[in-house]
């Protein structure tokens, strides 16, 4: 089974740079253009992976994480910036 990212950011050329590149290496992508939809698609898709935008607007880079961290507890947090 191929790993599975989650990409959420508002601008789509970004998402279609991380798709392009990310398909190239066989993984799947699920793609999402803000934090709620993003939060939903964390909680459904059950991501390996979540490729989250911190500077989207209405969102907070913390809050966002916070977020997605909870849909499984036991996952690790990494920031790059």
């Amino acid at each position: 089974m191929s790993p599975r990212v989650l990409v959420v950011d508002d601008e789509a050329p970004i998402r279609l740079l991380c798709r392009v590149n990310l398909e190239a290496e066989k993984m799947d992508v699920i793609e999402a253009a803000d934090g709620p939809s993003g939060l939903e698609a964390a909680r459904r898709e059950r991501p390996d992976v979540i490729l989250l935008d911190v500077m989207m607007p209405g969102s907070t880079a913390g809050g966002s994480r916070r977020s997605c961290s909870r849909t499984r507890p036991r996952a690790r947090s990494r920031s790059s910036f």
